[in-house]
């Protein structure tokens, strides 16, 4: 994926992420949004910047005994299976891999071949 159009998807999603309709767990500028559902938590994005320091199992066992708290179900959480750290960090956190799905995007706006935003005049 072409760096700009990574920085449009990530810029995106956090936004989507943190724009009100999701509950969020930080510690520092480390955090992870979420929200209950039918009476299952789902985890919608984590994101652990200051790596290593245990951040990341700190928040999924504060957002795991929040939704336990709460009395709700379960938790879920995505992930694309080459994020080798975020598989080890929910593994670790005591979830266990349900399936594998194959998802495609289609981006409107970005020339793929040239790997370059696509816009057009006003």
């Amino acid at each position: 994926m072409p760096k700009d159009m990574a920085v449009d998807l990530y810029t995106a999603w956090i936004t989507n992420s943190l724009g009100g309709s999701k509950h969020v767990a930080a510690i520092g500028i480390n955090f992870c949004s979420f929200a209950d559902l039918n009476g299952i938590r789902q985890i919608d994005l984590v994101s652990v910047i200051e790596k290593r320091r245990g951040y990341g199992a700190h928040i999924m066992q504060a957002v795991a005994a929040d939704a336990k708290s709460k009395g709700l179900d379960a938790m879920w959480v995505t992930t694309e299976v080459e994020n080798q750290a975020a598989l080890k960090l929910y593994l670790n956190s005591g979830f266990d891999i349900k399936s594998f799905l194959s998802v495609f995007h289609l981006w409107t706006g970005y020339d793929l071949a040239s790997s370059s935003r696509v816009t057009s005049a006003a």
